[in-house]
């Protein structure tokens, strides 16, 4: 897993065809071809206390509690760092990683809380392993995972496939599930797909 500028940038050098990032920043090489609101929440165990209470936590919640976090140069890290700047406060992570995998774990161990993208905890959400908790704070809620291609770059047959099913059968892009196609290029044309391929 790479940090979200490093995405952006591979995809903008040519070295990798589609990029899938959190927030990433306008870069005038490189195209959206989907885009899905997917605000930062609070991965808790089921059995936590601010799942049990219900609603929203508010920072002040969230700052109770162990908190494990990604680097500063990912998305969900330099969130964090925002947050901390713009209500001027410190957050001092009790664990640091780049692995999506690690931060599921100590979270299910019950040893810390985490802030993540709903989607990259579905499955774990699904069979209730894990559980939600929105935020209650404006900076965490207009946050897009995005799909990202170079501009003006036609893409190879496997790649175009594999755009397609990211476009139609990833749940968070799937048109069906609000995925938002009004920032895709202009020269972009999505292909309609069979329900049973």
């Amino acid at each position: 897993m790479l940090p979200v500028e490093a995405v952006v940038d591979e995809v903008a050098l040519g070295r990798a065809h589609i990029g899938l990032a959190y927030n990433p920043a306008p870069h005038p090489r490189v195209d959206y071809r989907a885009s899905s609101s997917q605000p930062v929440v609070l991965l808790v165990r089921k059995d936590h206390p601010l799942a049990r209470r219900g609603g929203s936590a508010s920072v002040h919640d969230m700052l109770a509690y162990p908190l494990a976090l990604m680097p500063a140069a990912y998305g969900i890290g330099q969130f964090a760092n925002m947050l901390a700047f713009a209500e001027n406060i410190e957050i001092r992570p009790t664990l640091t990683t780049n692995s999506l995998t690690a931060l599921k774990r100590i979270v299910a161990s019950g040893s810390c809380v985490t802030l993540i993208g709903e989607f990259a905890a579905h499955r774990e959400i699904t069979f209730g392993d894990l559980a939600i908790v929105p935020i209650d704070h404006p900076l965490f809620l207009g946050v897009k995972a995005r799909v990202l291609v170079k501009s003006g770059r036609p893409l190879v047959a496997a790649a175009q496939e594999l755009l397609d099913w990211i476009l139609h059968r990833m749940q968070m892009f799937a048109p069906n599930n609000g995925a938002d196609f009004s920032q895709v290029s202009s020269q972009v044309s999505l292909p309609v797909l069979p329900d049973n391929p």
